[in-house]
């Protein structure tokens, strides 16, 4: 979908404001909002002639549905790329002040998503990561076959992988991978979570999806971790239990 859910509005805003960078990647443009607000807030300077200033932050976009880009986009980013982003951040010369991927990385499988922060973190001097928290079901819309999402996300994640700063805004988790100081919430501060603060549902919704699409191994590892939460819950280790069989199978 080309829009996406704004209870982290504030917070990814903020990210923006302090990172002040002069280079900004936008992967998954959609309708632009981000562009959009990037240069409204960050870029807006007048111009007696012309109105509006040249811009003076270079903003480019990655975009695989075609059919999302329209004038607007064309005028608020220097360069859209058409494609896959993993392919793109694989074979292309880029690097950026800036990355921002949100609402992108629950689109694909748990594999290709570790694969994909770890060529931001490549490309980026500070990569912005906003997700659903655990998880949130969406299937094909907009006519976009890329749409279903593939794979959940929480705070545990993006510890391990070394972000600086992983907190809960809304609905989501956020986590930025940076080597500069920013004020915001840090990693190391952040509580273990308990079963009260994790939502059976999502976390359920989770392993039926891995299950579903034949990410066994994820299947199994999310069964184990929120079995530890809900340890009178039979159906993780249920499971768990068809995955080990069709892992040993394979």
């Amino acid at each position: 979908m080309p829009s996406s859910n704004l209870s982290s509005f504030f917070d990814i805003m903020e990210v923006i404001h302090q990172a002040r960078a002069k280079s900004i990647l936008d992967v998954g443009v959609g309708f632009g909002k981000w562009g959009v607000l990037i240069r409204e807030y960050f870029d807006l300077r007048p111009h007696k002639k012309k109105g509006y200033d040249d811009w003076s932050i270079q903003l480019d976009g990655i975009e695989v549905h075609e059919q999302y880009i329209t004038p607007v986009h064309k005028y608020i980013y220097n360069n859209i790329l058409i494609g896959e982003a993993l392919k793109l951040l694989s074979a292309g010369n880029l690097y950026y002040e800036l990355i921002i991927a949100l609402d992108i990385v629950e689109h694909f499988t748990k594999k290709d998503g570790l694969e994909f922060i770890k060529l931001c973190r490549n490309r980026g001097d500070t990569v912005l990561i906003n997700t659903p928290d655990i998880y949130f079901p969406i299937e094909k819309e907009f006519f976009n076959d890329y749409m279903q999402h593939k794979s959940g996300w929480n705070s545990e994640d993006f510890i391990k992988l070394g972000a600086r700063h992983v907190w809960h805004s809304g609905i989501n988790v956020l986590a930025v991978f940076t080597e500069r100081n920013f004020d915001l919430p840090l990693a190391a501060d952040l509580q273990a979570p308990s079963s009260e603060d994790i939502d059976i549902v999502k976390a359920k919704e989770l392993i039926t999806m891995y299950y579903n699409t034949s990410q066994f191994i994820e299947c199994l590892e999310a069964c184990e971790k929120y079995s530890e939460y809900f340890l009178y819950d039979d159906d993780f280790n249920q499971v768990a239990a068809k995955c080990r069989k069709l892992i040993d199978h394979q």
